[in-house]
């Protein structure tokens, strides 16, 4: 008798080749005549599952190692690989003993579509293309297999996987890898009844292939001849009869075969590769004179943008730079008083008359201030002998008088009694004279009156000089 070697689910997470697996035993071990023929005229050696660790633990390709069990058959470990070092073992013995006339490791497919198989390109002229006959039995037989998907090149890295070293160490002609998609066939997606049908199309082409009567793989190698033959002349621009059959080279039709998408590495997984930093050498540093000319640098160039930041926003009619007299001072002259210096101070003048001893910040404060007040609906006009307030409404009761800026923090310049200088008792609701506000030596609503009030934010006294009705 001879044998017939399958197995299956080397990679843990391919779960359709299980269901492919169980469709063949369950064809083989049924009662039809088919199956009886099959049993007496075969040995059969079944591996169901090569990868129980990985199953168990969850893995998609490794196994409990974390090694990829289809690329290591060249050389496996015993003790790392035992699995795939048992089932070499056992076609080693039975080689021996009778011929294997078929290898099969079931697999499935996550980028592809229906079923297809790997096989190994013979290149004796006495054999050529009968590898090619069992996938091509196997497409006539059920439309879930696509002959055209299979591909019979022979990689070097893909040297380590079952079907090569079968071909190559063990010397079988028939040494595939039947690859089940995930997905489905034409447009139609698999189910598990589908995938184990495949196993019983497997038995069926292995009945065929194997029939004594040898008019039917005489007839698909001759097919297959004429069209290979066609091919090649097509690609190297002969005719059909100046190709002969010892210039045929399929693996020059055919592109690389992809493999299961799975890592062509026959060793342990790589971790992800880190990219190294070109060699940049001794970092320098900078001494302490180049530190301090950065930082001197720095700070001319802060100081040069908040002067153009400033002078952007002041009016023009306020200077941005403190202006001192050019003559010296007369130590004649009589010093004022503080409430002199504070009454004669009219809106009018310019602040760089009373910026004399003022700190630099606190000028610099002051006079945005002033720029904020000038923007705002307070206006003070110089040179004219009255300020006014554009929302009060003229009234026949009251004089107006000029409301404080917008500040929180202003105080009218009153001495302790509580009276104005011009002795009017100013009102702390509004800031106006009343009628009713009136008392004994105060002046009629509408007379001239001179007040002043003083606003210590802003380093400013402001004089009513005439008010009338």
């Amino acid at each position: 008798k001879r044998a017939v070697v399958v197995t299956a689910r080397v990679h843990p997470g391919e779960t359709n080749s299980s269901y492919m697996m169980r469709g063949f035993i369950k064809f083989l071990a049924g009662t039809s005549s088919d199956a009886k023929v099959l049993r007496d005229n075969f040995v059969f050696k079944i591996v169901p599952m090569l990868n129980p660790d990985g199953v168990i633990v969850g893995n998609y390709r490794s196994s409990l190692a974390a090694r990829d069990l289809n690329r290591n058959y060249k050389n496996p470990i015993k003790d790392a690989y035992p699995s795939i070092w048992s089932v070499k073992q056992m076609i080693r013995r039975m080689l021996s003993e009778r011929e294997v006339v078929l290898y099969c490791d079931l697999h499935g497919h996550s980028r592809k579509m229906n079923v297809f198989m790997y096989g190994c390109e013979n290149k004796d002229p006495s054999r050529r293309l009968q590898e090619r006959v069992f996938p091509n039995m196997m497409g006539r037989n059920t439309s879930k297999f696509k002959y055209s998907a299979c591909r019979f090149k022979v990689q070097k890295k893909k040297e380590g996987t079952g079907r090569i070293v079968m071909w190559q160490q063990m010397g079988i002609l028939n040494s595939f890898t039947m690859e089940a998609t995930f997905a489905g066939y034409n447009n139609v997606h698999f189910n598990s009844k589908d995938l184990e049908d495949l196993g019983y199309h497997f038995c069926d082409t292995l009945l065929d292939y194997c029939d004594p009567d040898t008019s039917k793989v005489d007839h698909v190698l001759s097919s297959l001849t004429r069209i290979v033959r066609a091919q090649l002349a097509a690609k190297l621009g002969r005719s059909y009869d100046d190709v002969a059959l010892a210039d045929l080279q399929m693996s020059e039709l055919e592109s690389s075969d992809g493999g299961s998408d799975s890592s062509v590495s026959d060793g342990p997984p790589k971790l992800p590769m880190i990219r190294k930093k070109p060699n940049q050498g001794k970092k320098k540093y900078k001494t302490r004179k180049e530190r301090n000319q950065i930082h001197r640098q720095s700070k001319k160039r802060t100081l040069k943008v908040n002067t153009d930041l400033l002078k952007s926003e002041l009016p023009t009619a306020i200077p941005t730079q403190r202006t001192l007299p050019n003559k010296k001072r007369d130590k004649t002259a009589k010093p004022k008083t503080a409430g002199d210096r504070r009454c004669s101070v009219s809106s009018a003048e310019s602040p760089s008359s009373r910026c004399h001893g003022i700190p630099k910040h606190a000028r610099e404060r002051i006079e945005e201030r002033q720029a904020k007040v000038n923007k705002g609906a307070h206006m003070v006009y110089p040179n004219i002998s009255q300020v006014v307030h554009p929302m009060d409404p003229p009234s026949t009761d009251y004089v107006p008088y000029a409301p404080a800026p917008l500040d929180q923090n202003w105080r009218r310049s009153q001495p302790r009694h509580g009276r104005a200088r011009d002795g009017v008792v100013r009102s702390s609701r509004d800031g106006v004279v009343r009628s009713g506000d009136k008392t004994p030596g105060d002046k009629t609503p509408g007379e001239r009156m001179n007040c002043s009030y003083y606003v210590p934010s802003l380093g400013l006294t402001f004089t009513t000089i005439k008010m009338q009705h």
